[in-house]
């Protein structure tokens, strides 16, 4: 590092933050996220939008250069329920989609995933639900409907059928979820 004389050296959090969780919890915990042309300044983008590294599922680059990305997320009104027993309100990220989407119950207490339902059985598989996800986060089309802010839609090829998603401005994937016409 080269000092300058009245000039303050810039500290890199995100780059901090990234060597914190190497150390913290391993270079897997960041080497697991560096993939699809993923890299460290990606995950700085993450960090600087107010994302959690170590909470961090996935992360992808839209084709306009924005970083998007799933966490583990939380529960909302569904927090200390067994997932899937009642529907959330108010959480967000993985265990919000799992929770109404993958392991809830319907009106006869069966448990019905909702990915499955939709697209196909080879969506019972959590790992195809967020490469999904993920695959509609980078290749979507934005809704362009002032009342549906940060709305996405996603055609899943092989059904044809659409997936939703819901992504903050900073690219947090709030929700997803199979679209079906009523």
């Amino acid at each position: 590092m080269v000092l300058m004389v009245g000039v303050a050296p810039q500290v890199d959090n995100a780059a901090e933050a990234i060597n914190a969780i190497r150390k913290a919890h391993g270079d897997e915990a960041i080497e697991r996220l560096l993939k699809n042309g993923i890299t460290e300044d990606e995950l700085k983008v993450v960090f600087h939008q107010r994302g959690n590294l170590a909470r961090t599922l996935e992360v992808t680059k839209r084709s306009d250069g924005k970083v998007v990305w799933l966490e583990e997320g939380k529960l909302g009104c569904a927090e200390g329920k067994v997932l899937g027993t009642v529907r959330d309100i108010g959480g967000s990220g993985w265990m919000h989609i799992q929770n109404n989407h993958i392991v809830n119950k319907n009106a006869n207490n069966e448990l019905v995933n909702d990915f499955a339902k939709v697209f196909g059985k080879t969506y019972r598989d959590e790992s195809k639900i967020t490469e999904l996800i993920m695959e509609g986060a980078k290749c979507g089309q934005k809704v362009l409907d002032p009342h549906k802010k940060g709305l996405y839609e996603y055609v899943e090829p092989s059904s044809g059928k659409t997936l939703h998603l819901v992504i903050g401005s900073n690219g947090y994937v709030v929700t997803a979820f199979p679209y079906v016409e009523k």
